[in-house]
């Protein structure tokens, strides 16, 4: 967040939404394929049949998060966090580690590689 200014001010909430926004751009989810290797490329991630679900809800899973834990950060530019931030917070985790848990145990698909 440096290119938005130290220290972040009112005036830095344009900044930031713009670096949101990149950032998500370098996050796209949809740069997960499941090929079997034949034609991935450096600039995107390759994971296998079996591990192409867990990998794709994973990669949501971190956007939701860091959209959230971000947007919060950004709400908090200039004024201190209070009890209702903390709870916020805690309910980002809360759902990201649910999510996490309800496809981790997935079993691999029959016969993928």
């Amino acid at each position: 967040v440096d290119e938005c200014g130290v220290p972040l001010t009112g005036a830095s909430t344009d900044c930031l939404m713009h670096l949101r926004r990149h950032l998500l751009e370098d996050a796209d989810c949809s740069r997960v394929i499941c090929d079997n290797i034949r034609t991935s490329t450096p600039v995107e991630v390759y994971a296998n049949r079996s591990d192409w679900a867990p990998f794709k809800n994973l990669c949501g899973n971190l956007q939701e998060l860091f959209v959230g834990v971000f947007d919060l950060g950004a709400s908090l530019v200039g004024r201190a966090a209070v009890a209702e931030d903390e709870r916020r917070l805690l309910l980002l985790w809360e759902v990201f580690t649910s999510a996490a848990g309800a496809w981790v145990d997935l079993p691999d698909e029959e016969g993928a590689p």
